[in-house]
């Protein structure tokens, strides 16, 4: 239970607004996928890219540990055997720059403490531990940009690591203009601080704010700073930041269960639009 307490802690905003900015759900059906389960072989390629944010605490000679999921759902639950363990998401989009979101760079801590970890995934059903190779483990030295505004529309920030990234290759992203309304949508990211989980079931729902796009995407605390996709294109859409609130009590249990909204039933989730990083389009 106290590892589930300190992986609360570090959800907690340093200023106002970041636990709303964590907050996530699902939208209908559960659609996150282990990453044995995708059948899309660009969407398992792509995962090699993103990173997750972790304390240097929960590393050990590349172990990973963490507290399982089944610490706060209900028994049967789906992940429940996994370890919570990563605090943020990011993604690689130069050889040793991450985008992830502005709320999980707050205090000059959250550079010098976390780690950005890339292998971090379950590629079998059985799978009960994490290691990552060493060469997978980086620093971070610099966040060179970091936006924030309190109503949450603006959420990036760019990391500089210690070296430059080896084997697995910048994600492509959009330089210009807008996606198009409906367009389909996938996200590859750590809910909940578990493994990484691919979505490929969103959508664009709402185009109309000039700093973020609304989706149905299933996402949860864990989440943030994800690369959110045009499954058209293969291309990074945006910077996943923030949505639903993600577990709620089950009736008559003291545990919980994933919050499900129905169409219509709640706001949608919020990506920042990646042509808004003004590093990676200096004509801003």
């Amino acid at each position: 239970m106290l590892k589930f307490i300190l992986f609360s802690l570090l959800l907690i905003p340093a200023c106002g607004a970041r636990l709303a900015a964590e907050d996530r759900a699902l939208y209908g059906d559960d659609d996150r996928l282990d990453i044995y389960q995708v059948r899309s072989p660009v969407f398992v390629e792509k995962q090699r890219s993103v990173a997750a944010m972790i304390s240097a605490e929960n590393i050990n000679g590349g172990q990973l540990s963490g507290g399982p999921l089944s610490e706060i759902v209900c028994p049967g639950e789906k992940f429940a055997a996994q370890p919570m363990v990563a605090k943020c998401s990011g993604f690689l989009v130069k050889d040793d720059l991450i985008v992830t979101a502005g709320h999980c760079m707050v205090t000059p801590e959250d550079c010098q403490n976390s780690k950005w970890v890339f292998g971090f995934y379950t590629a079998r059903a059985d799978q009960n531990k994490y290691t990552v190779a060493p060469e997978d483990i980086y620093s971070c030295v610099q966040v060179v940009e970091r936006e924030y505004s309190n109503d949450g529309d603006i959420d990036h920030a760019v990391v500089r690591l210690d070296r430059p990234v080896r084997n697995r290759p910048p994600l492509s992203y959009r330089t210009s203009g807008t996606l198009d309304s409906g367009s389909p949508l996938a996200l590859i990211g750590y809910p909940s601080g578990l493994p990484a989980k691919v979505v490929m079931n969103g959508s664009n729902l709402d185009n109309s704010n000039p700093y973020y796009f609304a989706s149905d995407l299933d996402s949860f605390g864990g989440d943030s700073g994800a690369p959110v996709f045009n499954q058209k294109t293969g291309d990074v859409e945006g910077i996943q930041t923030r949505g639903q609130a993600d577990y709620i009590l089950a009736p008559g249990q003291n545990c919980k269960v994933p919050k499900v909204c129905q169409p219509g039933e709640c706001f949608t989730s919020k990506a920042g639009r990646i042509t808004n990083v003004k590093l990676l389009h200096p004509r801003h």
